[in-house]
């Protein structure tokens, strides 16, 4: 699964997690819980801390592993190949659409579960790009229209997130004890 493109993993997750019993969450939001947990010191973090720490149940489902050390090797990939678990681009732009606004979501809560050690600097340019994804978490998906100038919002849209998750990871990837800053912040 490591260079496979998630999009099309998106219905496979979907059927996994209702194989499990896990109906509260999308597979968009799944991921971006997952990804934000992990774009913080992500070297440090196993899938089992992961689903102690966040599932509370134990899945042992081999996808979601899978899922999990994919997201891992595209956070740390220096070539920012991060991908999100959206829809395929086939699917109708309402559903691409609400799987955005639930990966943010997941994302947000994500980030929430680590105690991020941030300088001042950081936190201004992290705190901006956490003020942009709760903005996207209040998009209306359904008063999109499925048509082409509404698909390219969206697709903007997505990259948008992904750009804003990728410069958390680039923004966090120095340890702040390496950082001359010595005023630190925790961001939340």
């Amino acid at each position: 699964m490591t260079k496979t493109n998630l999009k099309k993993q998106y219905l496979a997750i979907k059927a996994a997690l209702k194989e499990l019993g896990i109906t509260d969450q999308s597979p968009s939001e799944l991921h971006g819980l997952m990804a934000g947990f992990l774009t913080y010191q992500p070297q440090h973090k196993t899938y089992q801390a992961w689903e102690d720490t966040l599932l509370n149940e134990t899945l042992g489902l081999k996808l979601l592993e899978q899922l999990f050390e994919v997201t891992r090797d595209q956070i740390n990939d220096t070539e920012f190949s991060m991908q999100m678990l959206i829809p395929d681009d086939d699917a109708p732009v309402q559903e691409r659409a609400l799987s955005i606004v639930e990966w943010t979501e997941g994302y947000v809560s994500g980030l929430g579960q680590n105690e991020i050690q941030v300088t001042e600097q950081q936190k201004m340019t992290l705190d901006e790009g956490l003020e942009n994804l709760i903005e996207i978490t209040k998009l209306d998906f359904l008063s999109i229209e499925n048509n082409e100038m509404e698909d390219g919002l969206l697709t903007e849209i997505e990259e948008f997130v992904r750009a804003t998750a990728m410069l958390f990871v680039e923004e966090l990837a120095v340890p702040v004890d390496e950082q001359v800053d010595a005023d630190n912040r925790t961001l939340h």
